[in-house]
């Protein structure tokens, strides 16, 4: 199977992620980073770094392109590119505005681009498990997400930009379904300036009633989502990668693989998509659209 040459587009720290597994990836070969003018120092990677797109294609012709630059010019970068790859996966969220969204989708269109986002939370090893479980019940009536960590580096566009747009792809991802309502309250504990805490309450089209709550005021990382449904109730543990199941017989531990490939599965996916087409499991420009319209 021949490889398609790939470049990454940024220079931020989830750009590590991505160089960790296309570097030894069995479907891209990565050809360079540009560093999109960037100055920070990740010295862990080894790749060829270029200043600008434009130096990186002096050198090499990458029919894909992963960009990871920072949400509020991800319009100004995805610009400098289209009229260099037709490939592109675009590091989660999309952006910040819906204005630039649209117009990102336009041009995608017009181009005839093939354009996903990078929520690669929906290639976490417990969601995977979690799906499939799914698939057996009849109906799902609740979803319950707690979504925390300890206070971020990047602080930009707040945590419904950082946390809460990636569990409100998860809840359209698990209930195949759009968001109907969202009620949202919000808390700046740190810095007045910046909302770090977040408690949401949404119904989906299907009628399956959810909560999200979002703090950068944990002391650890948490990320656990409860779903009540027709045969029990789940227990997803997305840090730890366990799964339960309560239901009349007591609780079952359900099988979750405990490394996260996400990343990896999620490029998988990418490397389908530049090939044939078909999205797949990944979130789609218009996908990005939806989760937009509730939150911003």
């Amino acid at each position: 199977m021949d490889k398609i040459k790939v470049a990454i587009v940024g220079f931020e720290d989830i750009t590590k992620s991505y160089y960790s597994d296309l570097r030894r990836s069995d479907y891209f070969e990565l050809v360079g980073i540009s560093k999109q003018d960037s100055s920070k120092n990740l010295p862990d990677i080894k790749a060829q770094i270029y200043q600008s797109v434009d130096e990186l294609y002096s050198y090499h012709s990458p029919e894909a392109l992963i960009i990871t630059t920072p949400a509020n010019i991800h319009k100004k970068t995805f610009l400098q590119c289209q009229k260099y790859a037709k490939n592109f996966l675009i590091h989660a969220p999309l952006s910040t505005n819906m204005g630039e969204i649209n117009e990102m989708a336009y041009i995608a269109k017009e181009n005839n681009l093939k354009v996903c986002i990078g929520y690669n939370t929906r290639f976490n090893p417990t969601i995977i498990s979690l799906k499939q479980a799914l698939k057996k019940e009849e109906q799902i009536y609740s979803i319950n997400i707690i979504h925390s960590s300890t206070y971020p580096k990047d602080t930009f566009g707040g945590i419904k930009m950082s946390i809460t747009m990636s569990d409100l792809d998860l809840i359209r991802y698990i209930t195949s379904s759009e968001i109907s309502e969202f009620c949202v309250s919000t808390n700046s504990i740190k810095d007045k300036d910046i909302e770090d805490v977040l408690c949401a309450k949404t119904k989906t089209t299907n009628g399956i009633i959810c909560s999200i709550t979002n703090s950068w005021n944990y002391k650890i990382d948490r990320f656990c989502i409860e779903i009540s449904c027709s045969s029990g109730h789940y227990m997803a543990d997305l840090v730890a990668f366990n799964l339960r199941k309560m239901d009349d017989k007591g609780l079952i531990n359900l099988r979750v693989d405990n490394e996260d490939m996400s990343i990896r599965f999620q490029n998988s996916e990418f490397f389908k998509y530049c090939m044939s087409g078909d999205i797949g499991n990944l979130v789609s420009i218009n996908d990005a659209i939806a989760i937009s319209k509730v939150i911003l």
